[in-house]
């Protein structure tokens, strides 16, 4: 049976004597306008991959800043890796909308995808 502490007392958790209760983090600022390309840079073909004739697919992720400029990018996928670098390039030379959140422009991510094709 489970009783109430007595006036004065002070209940803690089980497990829990003489340890901290932690208390979750403030919520981070939820996005109410996603960020958008102001100004997409088009990213290189490679001249040895153009040469092959390689074609592909990179999907680059890129954090914008509440400036609009780009931070960081990361790629998530990419059907042949010597055309990433010419993508991160480009990304990061683009410039963006930054997302919306209630307190006002803020850093989020933005998902980009490139097609990598020869017209021979």
């Amino acid at each position: 049976m489970k009783t109430e502490p007595a006036s004065g007392e002070q209940a803690t958790p089980a497990g829990a004597q003489g340890a901290e209760i932690a208390h979750a983090p403030p919520a981070a600022d939820v996005l109410e306008k996603n960020p958008e390309v102001l100004k997409l840079e088009k990213p290189r073909f490679p001249d040895n991959a153009y040469a092959l004739g390689l074609v592909g697919q990179v999907v680059v992720q890129v954090q914008v800043g509440p400036d609009g400029r780009p931070m960081k990018s990361k790629i998530l996928k990419s059907t042949n890796e010597s055309l990433n670098d010419s993508v991160v390039d480009a990304v990061m030379k683009s410039t963006y909308v930054p997302g919306q959140a209630a307190s006002g422009p803020v850093a989020s991510w933005l998902t980009i995808p490139f097609r990598f094709e020869t017209t021979r």
